[in-house]
């Protein structure tokens, strides 16, 4: 099961991530885990010596994107899900920007989004 319609598709989208990757100013390892959904891809970053912080981003973006424009993610709702049903697997968690907690119709999310491009416009807080 593949989630590109055509074979064009799949390397259009291809293309357009690793063009987000080369956009980083640091070096990523790409690394596949196998779970119980299937194989899962993961970008390693960052102090490898450190203590591991996991980034959620949002259903409708990549990871590629999620770390060039990661205060505008919908990855939040996915956190605090996870947090809801397996809190034993998360020590700490950080929400930036938390919008998608909620299940809203798209309607909504509209609205939580007004905040967000006012201040992108004005870099005021409200």
């Amino acid at each position: 099961m593949s989630i590109y319609k055509t074979q064009s598709g799949r390397e259009m989208s291809l293309k357009l991530y690793d063009a987000q990757l080369k956009k980083l100013d640091y070096s990523c390892k790409d690394v596949y885990v196998h779970t119980r959904f299937g194989r899962t891809h993961i970008i390693e970053t960052g102090n490898l010596s450190g203590e591991p912080f996991l980034v959620f981003h949002g259903g409708n973006s990549t990871t590629a994107y999620n770390l060039l424009m990661y205060r505008v993610s919908f990855g939040g709702g996915v956190l605090a899900k996870l947090m809801c049903i397996a809190p034993e697997k998360v020590k700490k968690s950080v929400l930036i920007v938390p919008s998608g907690i909620n299940n809203a119709f798209p309607i909504s999310t509209v609205k939580m989004m007004i905040p967000l491009l006012k201040y992108k416009l004005t870099k005021k807080n409200m």
